[in-house]
């Protein structure tokens, strides 16, 4: 499997909580095989984390609040590969909706 079918497998709150339930109770199927829970969480193999849709922006606020100096000024496409590194679940479209709301992305768009 890729990225983006990864993030397919969690795209809604309703597929993150399915597949939650399923790693829950060992109900894993071949695409989960190389999931698993932490504390709560649910994590690659890879070690990257699978963020709930309904903490996307949230996850991306704290992200770049703390490292905003590197952050700062970068494209969508370098915002998203920096994320792709450390989480699963973020779109471009994801990083494009929270630059449109951060006022020194729009005073330099």
């Amino acid at each position: 499997m890729n990225f983006t079918s990864w993030n397919q497998m969690f795209s809604t709150d309703e597929k993150y909580q399915n597949q939650l339930w399923r790693l829950k109770n060992g109900k894993i199927t071949k695409p989960l095989r190389d999931f698993k829970l932490k504390n709560g969480k649910i994590f690659h193999s890879n070690g990257l984390q699978v963020i709930p849709k309904q903490n996307v922006q949230e996850v991306i606020q704290q992200e770049y609040a703390k490292n905003k100096d590197n952050l700062m000024g970068q494209s969508i496409v370098s915002l998203y590969k920096y994320f792709c590194n450390k989480y699963i679940n973020i779109t471009r479209s994801d990083i494009q909706a929270f630059l449109n709301s951060q006022p020194s992305y729009l005073m330099t768009y």
